[in-house]
Formats: structure tokens, sequence, C-alpha cells
């Protein structure tokens, strides 16, 4: 005779095989769904402790439990009984809630239940909606989209204030003085010294800039387009202003919650990893090869299926030890990065303490790869060139035979 344990949404039931109950725990009224969460989350209060002591004459040293997380909570309790995960039929249970006397009608029961799903499935999306690194994958996105809305007006503005004074964009190579500069509104006729004393340009600049205002190839301009590409340029000197500010709140809020990955990948790729897996829990679960590809999915699925090369690396190419390093270290260097990568996000995931020397490892290994294939070997490249190659002619000979 096998006894079975069956957690329900208003308390704990323990039956025999025949479905009759022999000990029942009814949670608290009003306080069933933080009861049913704790034991869903592993966690045992002491009213839950003690009543499986007091029932441990019940607890046959093999038992059927229909819930994995009160699985946990009874190896806790009795480490020397084996516990087996089996489903218990739900057609069950209005029979087993009057049994057990936590309720007296099955109108009462389907009245609790619905009230009860509804709750807790509001709880459940608050829970979800509350994870910090969903704040990091809205956050990086974010930035994505300011870095893509600034590229834009900065090109836009530069193509229309280029109309009128083309020469400009050679004498000014930084960006936030240029657009600063075209804000101002200015006529190229009537600039003066006194509008670019805030610039702190030197006489020769200045000079070449009156000279370039003066014989400039662009067409005249009115007030009104000049009044409109200004405005334009404020709002690209505030965007860029944000866009300091949120990367500022990324690697702060990377540092708070992935400090390893951090470490590893810098906040702004580490948070791109995240967004790409659904999660920091995500990207701990997957393995380094996944990571390394991770953004390069079209590059992976064209190569299986034309027999071509696959992607060395996808997001973690922005990585300076990455793209900074010859074509033949890249493939190594993304493999030792992404194997470090998936064991940082491991430690941020499940322990959530920062690791002093994690980066030592990577350091000593990304060393031994530039020193090790300091020039590319071409017997090396020759092979993979065949591999690759004979791999292409048994896919065609496949694919011919298949359409046969």
């Amino acid at each position: 005779m096998t006894n079975k344990v069956i957690l329900t949404e208003a308390g704990i039931i323990i039956i025999n095989d025949k479905y009759e109950v022999l000990q029942s725990h009814r949670f608290e009224p009003n306080s069933e769904i933080s009861l049913y969460s704790q034991i869903k989350n592993s966690n045992v209060s002491e009213d839950i402790k003690n009543f499986f002591d007091n029932s441990s004459n019940e607890l046959p040293d093999s038992l059927e439990v229909n819930d994995q997380s009160l699985i946990d909570i009874l190896n806790k309790i009795f480490p020397d009984k084996n516990f087996i995960h089996q489903t218990i039929d739900s057609s069950n249970l209005f029979p087993l809630f009057v049994q057990s006397g936590f309720f007296s009608s099955e109108e009462e029961i389907s009245k609790f239940l619905q009230n009860f799903s509804i709750e807790y499935s509001k709880q459940q999306i608050r829970d979800v909606s509350g994870k910090e690194d969903l704040q990091i994958i809205e956050g990086i996105n974010s930035l994505d989209e300011l870095d893509k809305a600034v590229n834009i007006l900065m090109a836009r503005i530069n193509e229309w204030y280029g109309l009128h004074f083309p020469e400009l964009e050679n004498l000014v190579k930084d960006s936030n003085v240029y657009f600063k500069f075209v804000s101002l509104g200015l006529d190229r006729n009537s600039i003066t010294e006194k509008d670019l004393v805030s610039f702190n340009f030197s006489e020769k600049k200045l000079d070449a800039l009156f000279s370039a205002a003066q014989d400039s190839k662009g067409g005249e301009i009115n007030s009104k387009d000049l009044n409109i590409i200004s405005i334009l340029s404020e709002n690209v000197i505030n965007l860029v202003k944000v866009r300091d500010k949120m990367l500022n709140y990324i690697s702060d809020l990377m540092n708070n919650i992935a400090p390893n990955l951090s470490s590893i990948a810098g906040p702004t790729i580490g948070a791109r990893l995240i967004a790409k897996s659904g999660g920091l829990l995500k990207l701990a679960k997957l393995p380094s090869s996944t990571i390394q590809v991770l953004g390069a999915e079209k590059a992976l699925f064209r190569s299986l299926k034309s027999g071509s090369r696959p992607p060395k690396h996808g997001i973690i190419f922005q990585h300076d030890k990455v793209h900074s390093s010859p074509k033949w270290q890249r493939g190594k260097i993304a493999r030792s990065l992404a194997s470090k990568i998936a064991i940082a996000a491991r430690i941020d995931a499940f322990r959530g303490s920062k690791e002093l020397d994690i980066e030592n490892s990577l350091d000593e290994r990304y060393r031994e790869i530039q020193e090790k294939y300091a020039s590319p070997v071409a017997d090396r490249n020759n092979y993979s060139k065949k591999k690759h190659k004979k791999l292409r002619r048994s896919m065609n000979e496949k694919r011919r035979r298949t359409s046969k």
C-alpha cells in the first residue's frame, strides 16, 4: 500500500491508495496564496513542518507526492524516506476537499478555486514583472533604440545643414561640438566671433571657419529652415545626454545584479546577452557554445542549410578581446570568452556574489592564444577549407537524392 501526499490550493492532504483521507492540513483562510507560494518556492513554514512531524505514522518509506517543490521540503524533513513524483488525478480533488473538511459543498469549492486562480495569477505576473533582470532587458533595449534614433537624426541634420554649410563637417570633427554649433541656428554669412566664444576655438580654427563660410559651396537658407534645424539639433544633444544616463544606469544595474558577467563581458555586452536569452537565469542555463553564437542565429542556420562555415561569434564580437584580435585568433578567443561568460552567469544567477579573480583565467588564456597563434597556420586553414568543401558536397548530394 502506497500513501500519497497531495498539495492543493487549500492545503495538504495525505491519502491512501483507496483515496481515503488519512491526514489533512488546511491553510489559514485568506492566507492560502502566500502559504501555497512558499511551498512552491520550496520554503517550509513551522506549521507545515509540525504537520508532517505529527503525521509521520502515515508516511511510509516510499511515498507518492504530486508536487516537486513539496518533495524538496519533505526531503529536508525526512532525509531517509523515498519520495516519488506522481501526478494525481484532479477529478478526485472535490471529494477529497469535502472529506478533509476543507469545504462543505462543491459550489464553495468552485468559488474558492476560481478566486484563488485569479489572485495567484496576478501574483505570478507581479513576481515576474518585478524581476531585476527585466529592468536590464528594458534598459538595454531602450539604449539601443536611443542609439538608433540619435544616429538617424544626426545623419538627417548633417545632410540638411550641409545643404547650407557643407564645409563645417570637415572643420568640426567632434559630433557634440558640431551639433552644438548647428543648434545656434546661425546663417553662415552672419557668423561672428561673439557667437563662437563658448566653443574655445583656436585662432587658426576660427580663421578656417570664417574663410569656409565666405567661400562655401552651399546654398542659401531662410530663418524658418534654420530654426527647425536648430530645434532638431537641441533634441539630439538632449538625447545624447539621456543616452549617457541610460548607459550609466545599465552599468550600475549590471554591477549590482550580475557583477561577474559585467566584469567578464562588460556591462552593455552582458546586458545584451541577458536580453537575447530572455533573462539572467535563462542565460545561466545555456551552454557556452550557444552563448558564443547568440545574436548570429541567421548565419548559424544558413551554415546548417548550405554547408558554409558556421559563425564564430555573435554578440560577443563587440568585446574588445574579440574584434581587436586577428581573424585567425577570434574563434579561439570567442570560445574562451563564451565559456567564462557561462561560468560568470551561473555564479550571478545561483550564488550572487562577486568572484575577485574571475578575470584572471580569461586574461591568461587570451595571452596564451596570442602567443601560440601569433601567425596564421596555412595547413590548418587549408584543412578547414577542405573539410567544409567536403561537407557541402555531401549535403548537395543528399539534397539531390531527396529531390528524386
